[in-house]
């Protein structure tokens, strides 16, 4: 597996934000440094492959949530076009609004069995995602069907 400690050895980040006129070489949050990364990766990445050939890269995103939510808003799109295929992985609980941004959410943890194969192995996921569901879709009407007619 191909990790970013392999692509980068070491790095110094300065940083221009908008509407400034130097540079900066002050230590940058780790959301931040991820994104730069992300983002530098991406063009090594594209210098690499054929413009001919269609390819879809695996990314993992350690601790997605704890990310601002508004980088995502960006970020996933651009992800995707440069051929990236973003997964996420947090301890903490996703916010509702990272999970649409990323379109499903896996809950891991949410089922245990006491009689596992393995002593560390209790974790019995089997479900599918959660998802949103686009208002009008097919599956939003099947939903609405569930409850019966409305008295409005």
């Amino acid at each position: 597996m191909l990790t970013m400690e392999q692509i980068v050895a070491g790095i110094a980040y300065r940083v221009k934000k908008q509407g400034q006129t130097g540079w900066e070489s002050k230590s940058q949050s780790t959301s931040t440094i991820m994104l730069i990364n992300l983002k530098l990766v991406e063009i090594l990445l594209s210098r690499l492959r054929n413009k001919a050939c269609t390819t879809h890269f695996p990314l993992i995103i350690d601790e997605g949530a704890s990310v601002d939510s508004s980088q995502f808003d960006w970020l996933l799109p651009n992800l995707k076009q440069a051929g990236f295929r973003v997964l996420s992985a947090s301890t903490n609980s996703a916010s509702s609004e990272i999970i649409f941004k990323f379109g499903q959410h896996f809950r891991l943890d949410a089922m245990r069995t006491a009689t596992p194969y393995h002593p560390a192995r209790t974790i019995a996921f089997t479900g599918m995602p959660d998802s949103f569901v686009p208002l009008g879709s097919v599956l939003d009407r099947e939903q609405l069907d569930m409850f019966g007619e409305a008295d409005e």
